[in-house]
C-alpha cells in the first residue's frame, strides 16, 4: 500500500499552527496533520463545528458541579476522585 503525498497551501497562521503542535507534543508535522485528520474529518463530514472555548466551559462548568456534589453528599470519596478519575484517563485514554 503506497501513501502518495497531497499538496496543499497553508497560510503562514496555519503552517506557525502546525508547528507549535507537532514541536509541543514531539512529532513531525505530517504526524500532527494526520492526527488532525483523524479528529476534523469526521466532525466535517457530518456538517459538525467544533467550538473548543465552548467545550472546556462546559467541561469545568461540569467539573465544579461534580466536586460541588462529591464534597457535600460523600465527603469520605472526595479527595479519591481525583485518583481514580487519573486511572481511567491512563486507562482508556492514554497515547498508544
Amino acid at each position: 500500500m503506497s501513501n502518495p503525498p497531497i499538496t496543499l497551501r497553508l497560510s503562514d497562521d496555519q503552517r506557525a499552527a502546525i508547528e507549535r503542535a507537532a514541536s509541543d507534543r514531539g512529532i513531525s508535522r505530517s504526524e500532527i496533520i494526520r492526527l488532525a485528520l483523524i479528529f476534523g474529518v469526521p466532525l466535517a463530514a457530518a456538517s459538525h463545528s467544533f467550538n473548543v472555548s465552548r467545550v472546556l466551559l462546559i467541561l469545568e462548568q461540569l467539573s465544579a458541579s461534580m466536586d460541588l456534589i462529591v464534597t457535600r453528599e460523600h465527603p469520605d470519596y472526595a479527595e479519591k476522585i481525583i485518583d481514580i478519575a487519573q486511572e481511567r484517563v491512563e486507562a482508556h485514554h492514554a497515547q498508544r
